[in-house]
């Protein structure tokens, strides 16, 4: 679908070609966790956008949609340099990051070039900064959304005040949920662990386990 979006926007506007029997090449990019905390999902999301890719061919015919994929390593030091290539390689617009922190910096490279791009992952209330973060696009909700409403379900499930505990990375994408999440429910009303934040390169939760026996 987020091919697709992009498809229907530029396919409107590159306009056709007077020769039929040359087709107008679209180069889409496409900032993928090939490395990183994401790698093993990684294979799947290339298969998915090979295959959007092959949708766009077969409804569009005036025009070559081409793939173009790069590294975003869920990191912004990976992402921004990998932007850059895709640039340099001549995209209409991108696809991705899926990390917010990775989609963060390439947003710094991509629309310096005019280039847009929207993210299928990239949740972190601070992308929807028009003015920080300009042709940033994303078809997954903020943050700012999931939190009230994962707030509103554990309500609705029964969970009582001093009774949860928050999990949080300390990463883009997990600190602005746990952020989201401990607003909407209310500090005062976490239970005595209260919040927990963590590394993603933390695997012992053993004390945390024990405070909360």
């Amino acid at each position: 679908m987020t091919l697709s979006m992009l498809a229907a926007a530029f396919a409107g506007c590159l306009g056709g070609d007077d020769d039929e029997d040359e087709k107008t090449t679209v180069k889409i990019g496409f900032l993928n966790p090939i490395t990183g905390p994401l790698e093993p999902n990684a294979p799947v999301f290339t298969w998915s956008a090979n295959e959007a890719i092959n949708d766009l061919n077969a409804m569009y015919t005036d025009y070559n949609f081409e793939l173009i994929e790069q590294d975003s390593g869920c990191d912004g030091a990976v992402a921004g340099p990998a932007a850059q290539t895709l640039v340099d390689s001549g995209v209409y617009a991108v696809v991705g990051a899926a990390c917010s922190g990775a989609s963060m910096a390439a947003n710094g490279v991509l629309s310096a070039a005019g280039i847009p791009m929207i993210s299928y992952a990239s949740t972190n209330p601070g992308l929807s900064d028009a003015s920080a973060y300009p042709m940033f696009y994303r078809n997954v909700p903020s943050d700012a959304i999931q939190g009230p409403a994962g707030a509103d379900m554990m309500t609705d499930a029964g969970v009582a005040d001093g009774a949860l505990a928050v999990f949080g990375m300390t990463n883009d994408y997990g600190a602005g949920l746990a952020d989201a999440v401990v607003d909407a429910w209310g500090s005062d009303k976490l239970c005595d662990v209260g919040r927990y934040d963590y590394a993603e390169t933390d695997t012992d939760f053993s004390a945390i386990a024990d405070q909360m026996a």
